[in-house]
């Protein structure tokens, strides 16, 4: 069942990139997926203001997921993003983050579209 949300997804690790892209793919998302936070940003030049949501880690090579966020919250301010990390999130990083807007890994399927259901309420859905 299609939603017609356009999902950048940015995680290093192989297997977990494999995994969410299947789950959110399940789920009718349209995922565009990334191991390399540049190349994400790069999609994001490539499509100007056609996500509906960003999901990165936060541990990243090159930049955090938190700069990432940053950076594409400077190209698409009304951005919904979710960023998931093992580790809690760091405090006073310069980031705007909302509580519902960091998942602690490991997370049940249950869970992370609970929260994306949250993150993505009453937001239209964009044009790619």
């Amino acid at each position: 069942m299609p939603n017609g949300r356009r999902v950048l997804l940015v995680e290093d690790e192989d297997s977990l990139n494999r995994v969410l892209t299947r789950l959110l793919d399940s789920e009718g998302y349209e995922v565009v997926s990334h191991r390399c936070p540049v190349e994400a940003l790069h999609a994001m030049d490539s499509a100007p203001g056609s996500w509906d949501l960003l999901v990165t880690d936060v541990r990243l090579p090159g930049m955090t997921g938190l700069e990432l966020i940053a950076a594409a919250r400077q190209r698409q301010p009304d951005l919904a993003v979710l960023a998931i990390s093992a580790t809690l999130p760091p405090e006073g990083q310069g980031t705007a983050l909302e509580p519902r807007e960091f998942l602690h890994k490991p997370f049940t399927a249950t869970h992370l579209f609970g929260r994306l259901t949250e993150l993505l309420e009453g937001r239209p859905v964009r044009q790619a």
